[in-house]
């Protein structure tokens, strides 16, 4: 769903602004083909559309090569792999790297973008979609109810139809990602958060709004960047005005099995 949300707003940032008009577009991890097809639709003048899948690959062959648009050349390579002979010496002037999760926990976004980093310097006037990304927390009081009969304590994403957890706390941003730097793909910090209604403290609630090309956010909702909520060790009565402390640390590119942070009050 997290992909699906990337998917609608890079397709109407591609059709609504100039940003690939005349311009090398790469994409990396280009699924389907359709944002590298909808880039040379705004007006690349060339599009480099990289899928490491083999499967994936035939249908995104297939699409591109049945597009009108015969400006773009598509790669059947890892990305990692990816060196600047591949693009036939041309340096990019936007990235479309839409591997995206929530808190980046499941997909290489992280990794990819310092390897195009290393390649490309995407400080120098490189359009990035993303360009950043923004982890964000709550403190959260979860039921664990699913079905109305099915109760289980784990981490869910907050879909349309899921019954959403009570809100404990402000927002509060945890982590920027900037894609245009060298990050870290090992996520280690300590927040601390002001509780604004008392309940039960059981879980957090992550959200990750993304921006394009430093122009505009996307944040989340419940039916198209669902947050997801993650259970504590341990329940912790809270009142308004408690302090809560919290450390996180994970890696990227893992699974949410993998995912840990320990509480405490003030």
């Amino acid at each position: 769903m997290t992909r699906f949300v990337c998917l609608i707003t890079m397709r109407w940032f591609l059709i609504k602004s100039a940003v690939c008009k005349d311009k090398v577009v790469l994409e990396s991890g280009t699924g389907s083909g359709i944002l590298s097809i909808l880039a040379a639709r705004a007006g690349a003048k060339r599009v480099f559309a990289i899928e490491k899948d083999p499967v994936i690959s035939i249908a995104a062959h297939s699409n591109i090569t049945k597009s009108p648009f015969k400006q773009i050349s598509f790669i059947n390579k890892d990305i990692f792999e990816l060196d600047t002979a591949d693009l036939e010496g041309l340096v990019p002037d936007v990235i479309i790297a839409e591997n995206l999760s929530t808190w980046l926990v499941a997909e290489p976004a992280v990794q990819i973008m310092n390897h195009l980093n290393t390649i490309f310097n995407c400080k120098k006037d490189i359009t990035l979609l993303p360009s950043a990304v923004n982890n964000n927390l709550e403190l959260a009081q979860s039921q664990y109810l699913f079905e109305d009969s099915v109760k289980v304590r784990t981490y869910y994403f907050g879909f349309t139809g899921v019954v959403s957890p009570i809100v404990l706390s402000g927002r509060s941003l945890f982590k920027r990602f900037d894609f245009s730097t060298i990050e870290n793909a090992r996520i280690r910090n300590t927040i601390e958060i002001e509780v604004t209604q008392p309940g039960i403290f059981n879980s957090l609630k992550l959200t990750s709004p993304i921006e394009l090309a430093n122009r505009y956010t996307f944040d989340q909702s419940d039916s198209l960047m669902p947050p997801v909520i993650v259970p504590c060790d341990r329940d912790l009565e809270v009142r308004t005005g408690d302090k809560v402390v919290i450390d996180i640390d994970y890696n990227t590119y893992t699974d949410w099995s993998q995912f840990h942070f320990e509480v405490s009050k003030k």
